[in-house]
């Protein structure tokens, strides 16, 4: 499959299915065509070629909920594992510091073809009110095997919004990370813009522009990279 050389993601993002008021479970999916697969916690380029990625989530109100997202390569390249990838994650979500701030804990196990396996620890806190939310990420990658050594990875930034939706991040990993050497400092930025129009039928659509850029003793790990995404989100009535 030939895409231009311009970096064009097609998201279609299945939003929260409606609920009846007695139904404590939510589901949400999405599918996503990237020109690129570059790493959202890390910045890590796993592929320079396109590839498909879906998700669905199942969520229960009490916060506990199962991920399931998968990477499938479009074209052939040379990071074939980490485009071949299928992910499982388990994780509780909830509000503390009297609804200030949102925690959400998971793990989970990454299945990278034809490579071995990861477990991933993560932590992710995100301030829940103001025009500019800051938060913090941070995994800690089990591994089975010296192949893709034990590491961490983190990430803290801030979200807004100001005439469109933007959210900038510091990227890095501390010791031996599992996608490229070992790496104590921070590796990279993140910036990225984007902004929803409402659509006939009730969905939005959201162009986005991604990019990511090496900083300091970055050791290889990020590189600069661009990527131009369309995301449609659909009202779903169930």
């Amino acid at each position: 499959m030939k895409i231009k050389t311009v970096a064009l993601s097609l998201v279609v993002c299945l939003g929260s299915l409606a609920q009846a008021q007695n139904n404590p479970w939510n589901i949400s999916a999405s599918v996503t065509a990237v020109s690129k697969y570059v790493g959202g916690t890390g910045g890590a380029l796993f592929s320079d070629k396109p590839c498909l990625q879906t998700n669905i989530n199942f969520s229960h109100k009490s916060g506990y909920y199962l991920n399931f997202w998968r990477s499938v390569p479009l074209e052939q390249n040379q990071w074939h594992s980490f485009c071949n990838e299928t992910d499982w994650q388990v994780g509780y979500n909830t509000n503390v510091c009297r609804g200030r701030v949102n925690l959400d804990v998971s793990a989970g196990v990454y299945d990278l073809v034809p490579t071995t396996d990861l477990y991933p620890v993560n932590l992710t806190l995100t301030a829940t009110s103001g025009r500019i939310r800051p938060y913090a990420v941070f995994e800690h990658d089990f591994a089975q095997s010296d192949q893709l050594p034990a590491g961490d990875i983190y990430k803290v930034g801030c979200r807004g919004h100001n005439l469109i939706d933007w959210d900038v991040a510091a990227l890095g990993n501390v010791g031996s990370h599992p996608y490229g050497g070992r790496q104590d400092y921070l590796s990279g930025v993140k910036m990225q813009l984007s902004q929803g129009f409402l659509v006939r039928g009730g969905g939005t659509l959201i162009p986005a522009f991604t990019y990511y850029a090496p900083l300091g003793h970055a050791n290889g790990l990020v590189h600069n990279q661009a990527v131009f995404s369309l995301c449609y989100v659909p009202k779903i009535r169930f």
